[in-house]
């Protein structure tokens, strides 16, 4: 079933909004994994609070620290422009990369009339 542009990005938003609603959203510096190390993003992960089901969401170009959380069990790694709306609802915490950032406010993008990806990308 195909669903329209509009309704995928309000969807995606209100779905980061759940996140925000409950306070299990996490931002990380992506660039701080110099290498793969499973330690230092369980690390990361338990300073945040208690395990649970978590999706971390990273740019194609965080190859480390996507090595680093993949191992950990009850967590799952996607690049941010491959995540869906069902990822995001369906795992009780989300930890985002700064630059993953970007790219979900990119999708998310602006609803008001007129106002295309295109258009917004050349204004920054």
């Amino acid at each position: 079933m195909k669903v329209n542009r509009k309704a995928r990005r309000r969807a995606l938003r209100a779905a980061l909004s759940v996140h925000g609603a409950r306070g299990s959203v996490a931002v990380l510096d992506g660039a701080s994994f110099d290498h793969p190390s499973t330690k230092q993003a369980a690390e990361a992960l338990d300073e945040w609070g208690p395990r649970r089901l978590t999706l971390v969401l990273l740019d194609a170009e965080e190859v480390a620290a996507l090595k680093s959380f993949r191992n950990i069990p009850g967590v799952t790694v996607l690049e941010a422009t491959a995540a869906g709306v069902a990822d995001i609802i369906g795992h009780a915490s989300l930890v985002i990369s700064r630059k993953a950032l970007d790219v979900l406010t990119a999708r998310a993008g602006d609803l008001s009339r007129g106002s295309s990806p295109s258009e917004s990308e050349g204004s920054e």
